[in-house]
């Protein structure tokens, strides 16, 4: 069986965030990208559980170091 995975820009807080969830809510491993890491991470944790594999990567779009390492 092939895992779904989606990479969610912004998702550490808003509009991202909530998309994040409901991916994460139909099965989907969901990496949040942040431009803040503290963030990023906090929003993953607030969104993880038994059901839910969400990750946080580092990511700002404007960055090709943090394209790259996110990759």
């Amino acid at each position: 069986m092939q895992r779904r995975v989606a990479l969610v820009t912004g998702a550490n807080r808003g509009l991202g965030l909530e998309i994040a969830r409901q991916l994460a809510d139909l099965g989907i491993t969901v990496i949040i990208g942040a431009r803040d890491p503290e963030g990023g991470q906090s929003a993953a944790e607030s969104l993880r559980n038994d059901r839910r594999a969400v990750h946080s990567r580092l990511l700002d779009v404007t960055k090709a170091n943090t394209i790259q390492a996110a990759i």
